[in-house]
This record gives C-alpha cells, structure tokens and sequence, in this order.
C-alpha cells in the first residue's frame, strides 16, 4: 500500500529528487556510451586544430589599430593557432590571392579553409567566427582552390618555423 492517499501529492522535495535521478541517469548513460566507444577506439579522433590569420597591411591605421584586439581574442582561444601576415611582406605567399579589404581573415579547420573575406574590426566578430568553427565541426569548407592551397602554404611554412 502507497504512503500517499489517493488525493495527496507527494511532496515537492521528493518531485525534485526523482527528477534528479532521471537525469543523472540519462547523464550516466551518455557518459558510460563515450567511454565504451573511445574505449573500443584505438586512436579517438582529436579535434583538428584551428588555424587564425589576419591579413594586413602595415601602412593601414585600422590593422595597427585591431592588432592588439587580435592579441586579446587569441588569449581567449589557447587551442587555436593564431597568425599576422603583412601582405606586403608575404605577398609570395598569398598569390595569386590579392587583398584589398582590411582586416581579412582566413579561418582554417584542419587543412580546410571554412571563412576567407573581410570583417569589422571588432574583437566580437572575431570570437564568434572562431566559435563558430569549433563548435561546428562538420561544417562544409570552401571550394575556392586558391584559398585551399593558401591554407596548404601556410601550415606548410608553419612546420618549417618561418613564421
């Protein structure tokens, strides 16, 4: 026989409680389901690592001015690679790709270009473009071949620590 009448709720702490349970046990379950498949994998697949370039000219005042904010959204993201390219000075690098808007970002994930064009210089703007790529890890990447062999190049000229 229950403990409760027919017209008595239980009490609210123990509602709580079960609820609780519930979740915990769909929690647990989540859980012990990642371990049984990374247990089963011989080599779990790492994220692959997220690549930041912001492509500037020296002689502009609005690079000048966003480099420093640059700085702070690459503290926020210590598992992403960050790197200032003046096209001036690596101009080699960037053909046949020829940039006239600053700042321009490339967004890499991998070796596969996910974002290459302009952007408003606001520290904001960068950070949602970079969550962006790491939250969402099957978004397509760009068709454009020149921007594909540019991301190429430059994790090529990274192994060789010419940066």
């Amino acid at each position: 026989m229950s403990m409760f009448t027919h017209c008595e709720r239980p009490p609210l702490k123990l509602k709580r409680l079960i609820s609780h349970l519930f979740i915990l046990k769909s929690e647990y379950q989540i859980l012990r389901s990642w371990v049984m498949n990374s247990a089963t994998t011989a080599n779990p697949a790492l994220p692959a690592p997220v690549l930041v370039v912001c492509l500037c000219a020296e002689w502009c005042g609005v690079c000048r001015d966003y480099r420093s904010r640059f700085a702070q959204v690459q503290a926020k993201f210590p598992q992403a690679q960050f790197l200032w390219i003046d096209v001036e000075d690596e101009s080699d690098l960037l053909h046949p790709l020829d940039v006239e808007d600053f700042p321009t970002l490339l967004l890499a994930v991998g070796n596969a270009p996910r974002f290459f064009g302009p952007v408003t210089p606001q520290p904001e703007t960068l950070e949602r473009l970079i969550r962006a790529q790491i939250e969402d890890a099957t978004a397509p990447a760009l068709a454009d071949p020149d921007v594909v062999a540019l991301v190429a190049r430059i994790r090529a000229k990274l192994l060789d620590s010419n940066f």
